[in-house]
C-alpha cells in the first residue's frame, strides 16, 4: 500500500534513513564506552590498592574513546542532517 504522494511530500526519506543510521552508531558507541567504563569500575573495586596506579593507562583509554566516540557520533549526526543534493523538493 502506498501512500499519496502530495501527503508524503514533506517526508524526506534519505534524512530517515541517515538518522537511523546516526542512531545506531550512537547506540553502538554508547554501548562499547559504557561497556569499557563498567569494566574499569569493576577493576577498580577488585583491585588492591597497591595496583591502583596501572589502572591510568585503562582509565585514559576510556577517557580517550570518550573524545573519539564523541567525534565520531558528532559527525555522523552532522551527515545525517545535511540535505541531499538529489532532494529536487528542496533545492538548494
Amino acid at each position: 500500500m502506498k501512500a499519496d504522494p502530495e501527503l508524503t511530500l514533506f517526508v524526506p526519506a534519505f534524512r530517515a534513513k541517515r538518522r537511523r543510521i546516526a542512531g545506531g552508531v550512537t547506540v553502538g558507541i554508547v554501548l562499547v564506552v559504557g561497556t569499557l567504563g563498567v569494566r574499569l569500575v569493576l577493576w577498580a573495586v577488585k583491585a588492591p590498592r597497591t595496583e591502583l596506579w596501572s589502572g591510568l593507562i585503562p582509565y585514559f583509554f576510556e577517557i580517550a574513546c570518550m573524545v573519539v566516540g564523541s567525534v565520531i557520533a558528532w559527525w555522523v549526526w552532522k551527515w545525517a542532517g545535511v540535505p541531499d543534493p538529489a532532494d529536487a523538493r528542496r533545492p538548494h
